[in-house]
């Protein structure tokens, strides 16, 4: 019986880090764009995530809202010879192991009693917390398990203070701590947005 638990256990792992590429955090360069029909995740069934009476997912903390800054404080870039923008940003290109993918979304769950690795993976990507267009690191504590319906709020966000940053209309530790804090309260960031977009 053991032995029988134990095989199940290796599948459901395997069957969980062997879920297929997909699209993770934004990039000026590569910013996803929706196009109707050709994404899956614009017609996902966020209702396959929630337990008896509750609404998308929101009230059952089955996922992280917002990066546990224990262990997802965030970090720049540093081991690279690229630079961008007017401030001379060093930039990493995108290199995350699907390895490190997965353990991030182990560790959440273990550490804060999440239940990520028993959702469905296509409602996740792993988010660069800073993102790569704004100087962010690779590094595991830079990523975290975000859920559709967080990054369809933060998305957007991204590559506004990107291009501004791009415009030398904003210094790279400004963006970041802009973008940080609204991380932190993902629901507002549409509004926040609206208010930079009129700023700069």
């Amino acid at each position: 019986m053991r032995k029988f638990v134990g095989i199940c256990a290796s599948v459901a792992v395997l069957s969980f880090v062997s879920c297929g590429a997909r699209e993770e955090s934004s990039d000026l360069s590569s910013h996803h764009q929706k196009h109707p029909g050709n994404n899956t995740n614009d017609h996902y069934d966020h209702s396959r995530d929630t337990l008896p009476g509750q609404v998308n997912g929101r009230e059952d903390g089955r996922f992280p809202e917002h990066p546990e800054a224990s262990v997802t404080p965030g970090s720049l870039c540093e081991n690279s010879q690229t630079f961008r923008y007017p401030e001379h940003v060093k930039y990493c290109d995108r290199d995350v192991d699907p390895s490190l993918k997965a353990a991030i979304f182990v560790e959440y769950d273990k550490k804060f009693n999440f239940e990520t690795t028993q959702m469905q993976r296509m409602a996740f990507k792993i988010d660069h917390l800073i993102p790569l267009c704004l100087g962010g690191s690779n590094n595991q504590n830079n990523l975290w398990p975000q859920h559709k319906t967080i990054y369809e709020n933060t998305d957007p966000l991204e590559p506004f203070l990107c291009q501004v940053l791009s415009a030398g209309k904003i210094k790279q530790a400004e963006a970041v701590k802009i973008l940080l804090e609204i991380k932190k309260s993902p629901f507002t960031a549409g509004e926040e947005l609206r208010k930079l977009e009129s700023k700069y």
